[in-house]
C-alpha cells in the first residue's frame, strides 16, 4: 500500500509586498518539504511558486518569461525554464 500524500494548507498569493515575503517563502518551503517528490526539478519549483504570484510579482515574472523567449539560447547558457 502506498503512502498518501500529506495534506497541506492552501498557499496565500504573493503580490511582491516586502512584508509578505518571509511568510510566503515559509509556506513554499513547507510545500517542498511535504511533497518533495512533486518538486523534483527546479522547473517544477519555479512553476509552482510563480503560480502563486499576483500583482507586481506576477508582472515581474511574466516580464522574465517574455525576455527569455526573445533571447537566443546557446548550449552554454542555462535556461530559466526548459520545455
Amino acid at each position: 500500500m502506498s503512502e498518501a500524500e500529506p495534506k497541506t494548507p492552501e498557499i496565500e498569493k504573493f503580490s511582491g509586498a516586502a512584508e509578505q515575503f518571509v511568510p510566503f517563502m515559509a509556506q513554499i518551503r513547507r510545500q517542498f518539504w511535504a511533497k518533495s517528490d512533486a518538486f523534483s526539478t527546479d522547473k517544477k519549483k519555479i512553476a509552482f511558486i510563480s503560480a502563486h504570484f499576483t500583482g507586481h510579482a506576477a508582472t515581474w515574472f511574466d516580464d522574465i518569461l517574455e525576455s527569455e523567449a526573445k533571447l537566443p539560447v546557446t548550449s552554454t547558457e542555462p535556461k530559466l525554464l526548459e520545455s
